[in-house]
């Protein structure tokens, strides 16, 4: 059974810094320190977080006189405003990649175009996005979604940083074809688009199963697991090492590992030993 690693996996660049920047602040300070709502959707990171001592709140009222921290998916302004109020000090981890989304949002709306936001609806970070039109928004998770979008004499198409960017391409193209004066942005993140692109590349090339490591609760890790599935792989969807079975392997012959943006290295390496153990019982 031939394992590989994908070329992109593990912590993109606005998990990593805010993880250093998290510990930072909690080995420099006494004061406690609340993230309001996961900091990012791994809960063995947020685990090891909490064992160094962070918190996380999920109510504002639980910040009120705390040093808060906003997560990297990003918060509504409104309640941006709030935290600003009641707790003592704030400490802003919003990935630069949705920062951008944000503000690309806030400067078009406020010249009169409709926003279009291509995301999941009750993900965090396109709640937060949907706080920064002024006007009129909406959210489209599919093509057939596009029905339902009002009319208006312009548009502005970005999207949720971590979708799939093929269905993305979809949308945008129905809209095109239905719409005028429609302005696209293309805000999925690089490294969203690489590890999509990293999986397209181990299907094209001959791959039998797909090891997917990642929160399953983390919308960038769920794409990644259903390419594989809608492409007829058998796809594995982990959290850690110990879900995967030998028996699930028994007749694989190519095997591609590859990571959410916010899962750690270690748990990557915990897979593929576990893997390499798997492949040394059926071979023997």
């Amino acid at each position: 059974m031939k394992i590989t690693l994908a070329q992109h996996s593990g912590f993109c660049m606005g998990v990593r810094n805010a993880i250093l920047r998290i510990v930072s602040e909690i080995n420099d300070s006494e004061e406690e320190i609340l993230v309001y709502g996961p900091l990012i959707h791994n809960p063995q990171t947020i685990d090891v977080l909490h064992g160094r001592g962070m918190r996380t709140a999920g109510a504002l009222e639980d910040m009120r006189g705390k040093r808060a921290v906003i997560r990297t998916h990003g918060i509504p302004v409104q309640e941006r405003s709030l935290l600003k109020e009641c707790a003592s000090s704030l400490i802003n981890l919003t990935c630069p990649r949705v920062a951008k989304v944000q503000s690309i949002i806030n400067k078009y709306s406020a010249m009169g175009h409709h926003t279009v936001i291509t995301g999941d609806a009750d993900h965090a970070e396109v709640a937060g996005l949907m706080s920064y039109a002024s006007g009129n928004v909406t959210v489209l998770s599919d093509i057939g979604d596009t029905a339902s979008l009002p009319v208006s004499d312009a548009y502005l198409v970005v999207s949720q940083t971590t979708f799939d960017r093929q269905l993305f391409k979809k949308i945008v193209g129905r809209i095109q074809a239905r719409y005028q004066n429609v302005t696209v942005v293309d805000t999925i993140c690089d490294a969203t688009r690489d590890r999509q692109e990293d999986v397209s590349l181990g299907i094209m090339n001959g791959i039998d199963t797909l090891v997917v490591v990642g929160g399953k609760n983390s919308a960038n890790t769920r794409r990644l697991a259903q390419i594989g599935r809608d492409s007829g792989i058998r796809t594995y969807h982990v959290e850690t090492e110990e879900e995967l079975n030998v028996e699930d392997f028994a007749d694989s012959k190519s095997v591609l590992v590859t990571a959410g943006t916010s899962t750690p290295g270690w748990i990557i390496n915990n897979v593929l030993e576990r893997l390499f153990i798997i492949n040394y019982k059926t071979a023997n």
